[in-house]
């Protein structure tokens, strides 16, 4: 396809596209504006049209209000009398009102007096039965003595429609009770529908609900648009009348003119005619223009191009102008020039690299896309024992590398090894083989290659004796691998007998600890009973000084021994037993709200006998703003309990601190200070293991004890989450501190919404 065919075909594609675009764009948008537009247009002429009967629907309703407050009407619903009917419901009053009835109902619906005027005949006829069917006792439209309201509205007649109204009679004063009903009703017939036609300058049309082609009342609006066709010359629109009970009655049809949509699709029309007829006058001047400053000129560029392609070097572009295509014959004639040059060169290029190539040390080939070796180093043609002129152009470098064969035989074999040297076996031409490494790199766009080899011999041969001792190496390994599991199994075994023998130990505690309660409990209780009597019988006593002789001293010495050694018997037994419960897991949480005041005014009374008229003294420091702790009362006070006492055993002088508050991010912590003799740095985490105490640290002994209160410890405040740990050099006192997360305060509002507290 020529470049002229080709620009008028794309021209022309491009206008005729546009106009087709523009013209659906049209249809699209803006002819469906100019529709809903009409349609609004339409729904507006309805409403109109239903303004209007609302107004003849008025206009009755105020007449027959105006009638019904007479004070003359009034007194003929009480007193009756034909005057008040010959003087006011005459025939000037029907003809003069439109009206086509006038009735007086009492309030038992009994007719006091009325008149129907047949406009056709043009004289009085009795009121219709379907008339008097409306006021029949209980209907809804008689009035009572305590009715003030009426009602107006639209009624069907064996189909005909009515403008009735019917309203309450009370006195001028528009006072009550209600005497009755006046009833005025005027039919909607073909000269009411006329005014209303005239009033809106529009054809108004009564339909009835059940005509066809009209939707169903109750699925569609009040007011209704009916579709329409494009060629129509006119739009119908519904307006849904109800009777006087707000049922729907019959639709009220106006016709109205498509001049506003014609306008529009015209417009639409003439709008892309001239658009079209702009862009036939763009394409053909912007043809010319392009003939004549372009296409010419490219013509003259191709014709001297080819002649410059079949061999006249010498030949340059010649093209008059200052324009782009001027520019371009300049920068073709200096590319030319640098191809010529390029190719000069070229040739100058590939006689260095020839000699270059034939240089390289490494034993190098170039291979062709048949494998056959083109041009081969002297290193190469050393490494074959060949002379060139049998090698070049005559051999296959697979003839020298048979390992590198691939099953198919066919391409350069195994192109993956470009990427990176592959060891190989290398056969030279008198049989002999020697191990290599090849390194292949393909030549793009020629299908061949360059092979290079490096004599890989020695390093084989030391690699196949490193492989001998490596198996050795594995074997012995693998020798020493059994041996480990054996041992590990033998691990496993003393493991499992540990296991059993410390859930053994779990149970004797357990056992032991609750059958010395017992017997404890019985020598406390007998101590007790031989202390109390024994002062009874001193008190007693006529021998004076009983109560300071020798040996009654001693026995209150003695029992006094009993009944500490006992208690402090009882609390060690208490220990195992808390050791026990927590060890098998039956340790009872009881958690609760725990105030940090009470629980140090429970730990201070729990202690104050380690600090009665002692040289230790104790001081409390609690912060008024700590949260309420969640937890195990007793458990929280236990652990309080033994901090305290174990840092009253180990200072002989001095204070101890207790200090309850919330640190920086919220937890909640509780520390212990004392002034005693410290911990070494190597037992401050030791002495949180069971039946671990502290050294000496230079004292003549240790404080008695199991080993098990901080270990107690460690185990209550790690069931929540918490931590506890010492802080202590020897000689300068020690801090045990406490510290629980925030989610177990009730103060943490992600407590209560995120956080459970745990069980």
């Amino acid at each position: 396809m020529g470049l002229r065919h080709f620009t008028f075909r794309l021209t022309s594609l491009t206008i005729a596209a546009t106009v087709v675009g523009l013209y659906l764009v049209a249809r699209l948008f803006f002819l469906s504006n100019f529709v809903e537009m009409e349609q609004t247009l339409v729904a507006n002429d309805v409403q109109r049209a239903q303004n209007a009967l609302g107004t003849s629907i008025n206009r009755i309703g105020l007449l027959a209000t105006d009638w019904a407050t007479w004070d003359d009407a009034f007194r003929f619903m009480a007193e009756g009398g034909q005057e008040f009917l010959d003087s006011n419901l005459t025939r000037e009053t029907f003809v003069k009102q439109r009206l086509a009835v006038i009735g007086l109902f009492d309030l038992a619906g009994q007719q006091s007096g009325g008149r129907y005027y047949d406009a056709t005949a043009g004289e009085f006829i009795p009121i219709p039965p379907e008339v008097l069917a409306l006021f029949t006792p209980g209907s809804a439209l008689l009035a009572d003595a305590d009715t003030n309201e009426g009602r107006q509205g639209v009624v069907l007649f064996g189909g005909r429609p009515m403008l009735l109204a019917a309203y309450p009679i009370l006195s001028s004063e528009h006072e009550g009770p209600a005497r009755g009903t006046l009833v005025m009703g005027s039919w909607l017939d073909s000269a009411a529908i006329d005014a209303l036609a005239a009033a809106i300058v529009l054809p108004v049309r009564l339909l009835p609900l059940d005509a066809p082609g009209l939707p169903r009342p109750e699925t569609a609006g009040s007011i209704v648009v009916l579709p329409t066709a494009e060629d129509a010359d006119v739009c119908v629109g519904l307006g849904l009348v109800r009777d006087l009970f707000g049922r729907p009655a019959l639709w009220l049809s106006v016709t109205t003119g498509r001049e506003f949509f014609i306008q529009g699709l015209g417009l639409i029309h003439s709008s892309l005619g001239l658009f079209a007829l702009a862009g036939l006058l763009l394409c053909l001047a912007l043809l010319t223009i392009l003939e004549r400053r372009i296409l010419r000129r490219l013509k003259a560029i191709s014709d001297q191009s080819g002649r410059i392609a079949k061999g006249e070097s010498a030949l340059r572009l010649y093209l008059p102008g200052d324009d782009e295509l001027s520019s371009l014959a300049g920068d073709l004639n200096v590319m030319i020039d640098r191809i010529e040059a390029a190719k000069r060169s070229l040739a100058a290029s590939e006689n260095r690299y020839r000699t270059l190539f034939l240089g390289i040390g490494a034993a190098t080939a170039l291979v062709g896309s048949d494998d056959r070796i083109e041009l081969a180093n002297p290193a190469f043609l050393r490494l074959v024992g060949l002379p060139a002129e049998a090698v070049e152009g005559r051999r296959r470098w697979t003839d020298f590398c048979p390992d590198m064969v691939p099953d198919n035989h066919s391409g350069v074999a195994c192109p993956e090894i470009a990427a990176s040297a592959v060891q190989t076996r290398f056969v030279r031409d008198d049989g002999k083989s020697r191990f290599v490494l090849l390194t292949m790199a393909s030549l793009p766009g020629e299908g061949g290659c360059i092979i290079s080899l490096v004599d890989n011999t020695a390093a084989k041969e030391t690699e196949q004796a490193l492989a001998a001792l490596s198996r050795d190496l594995e074997a012995l390994v693998a020798e020493r691998t059994a041996e480990a599991k054996a041992k590990t199994r033998e691990l496993e075994a003393a493991n499992l007998r540990l296991r059993q023998l410390d859930r053994v130990k779990s149970a004797i505690l357990s056992s032991v600890s609750h059958e010395l309660r017992t017997p404890l409990t019985s020598i406390r209780g007998f101590a007790n009973i031989i202390e109390r009597d024994l002062n009874r019988l001193v008190a007693s006593s006529t021998v004076s000084g009983l109560a300071t002789h020798p040996r009654i001293r001693r026995i209150h010495d003695n029992l006094r021994i009993i009944n500490e050694e006992n208690q402090r018997l009882t609390g060690l037994i208490n220990d195992f037993l808390d050791l026990s419960k927590i060890e098998s897991g039956k340790m009872e949480w009881r958690d609760s709200a725990i105030d940090a005041r009470e629980l140090a005014a429970r730990a201070q009374r729990a202690t104050a006998a380690l600090f009665e008229a002692g040289p230790v003294a104790l001081s409390l420091d609690v912060d008024p703003a700590t949260p309420m702790l969640f937890a195990d009362f007793d458990r929280m006070l236990q652990v309080c309990i033994n901090l305290l006492a174990n840092a009253r055993k180990f200072t002989e002088q001095g204070r101890i601190l207790l200090a309850i508050g919330p640190d920086a991010v919220g937890d909640w912590v509780m520390r212990v200070e004392d002034t005693g003799r410290g911990i070494a740095p190597e037992d401050v985490e030791r002495i949180f293991d069971d039946f671990a105490q502290a050294a000496a640290n230079g004292h003549e002994s240790n404080p008695g004890g199991t080993g098990l209160g901080l270990s107690i410890c460690r185990t209550i405040v790690a069931h929540y989450g918490g931590r506890i740990w010492a802080e202590s050099s020897p000689g300068q006192g020690s801090v045990f501190t406490v510290l629980l997360p925030r989610k177990r305060l009730f103060a943490d509002p992600r407590a209560a919404s995120d956080e459970t507290p745990v069980q």
